[in-house]
C-alpha cells in the first residue's frame, strides 16, 4: 500500500501529508493484528494436517508431517465448536474440539474441514458451543 500511495503523490506534484497516511495505515494495521494472530494460530495446530474420512466406515485418518494417525468416530463423546461472538471482521474462524473417550483432544480448524462438514460427520455426538472474541486453538 505504501508504494502505490508514493507513486500516486509522484505522478501529482503536489506536497503530500505523509503523516496521515501513516496514521491511517498505522490505525487499519491495528485492526488486522487479531486476524493475523488467529491465522498464524489456526495454520500452526493444523496447516499441515490432511483428514480423510473412508465413506459409509467410522474410520478416517489425519495426516501430518509426524505421521498418519487412525480415528475411530465412535470412540469420541463431545465436540465443542468455538466460534466469535463479535461482528469482527475475523468472525468467519472457528474451530471445532472433538474429545476422545481417553480425553484426548482433537481441533479441528475450519480452515481444515468446514464446520458443516464436521457436523454432518459427527452428528451423533454432543455438542457444545463456545463463543470467544478470539479463537485461539489451545488444550484445555
Amino acid at each position: 500500500m505504501p508504494i502505490i500511495v508514493w507513486g500516486i503523490a509522484q505522478t501529482n506534484n503536489k506536497p503530500f501529508n505523509w503523516s496521515a497516511f501513516l496514521g491511517i495505515q498505522a490505525f487499519c494495521t491495528v485492526f488486522a493484528i487479531p486476524a493475523i494472530i488467529i491465522t498464524i494460530n489456526h495454520l500452526k495446530k493444523n496447516g499441515d494436517w490432511k483428514v480423510h474420512f473412508r465413506k459409509g466406515d467410522n474410520i478416517f485418518f489425519i495426516v501430518s508431517s509426524s505421521g498418519k494417525e487412525m480415528f475411530d468416530k465412535t470412540d469420541f463423546i463431545k465436540r465443542i465448536r468455538i466460534e466469535n461472538n463479535s461482528n469482527a471482521p475475523w468472525n468467519g474462524y472457528e474451530f471445532t474440539t472433538l474429545i476422545n473417550n481417553d480425553g484426548r483432544q482433537i481441533h479441528l480448524s475450519n480452515l481444515l474441514i468446514p464446520s458443516t462438514d464436521i457436523e454432518k460427520l459427527f452428528g451423533r455426538l454432543d455438542e457444545t458451543t463456545e463463543k470467544r472474541f478470539l479463537q485461539i486453538i489451545k488444550d484445555r
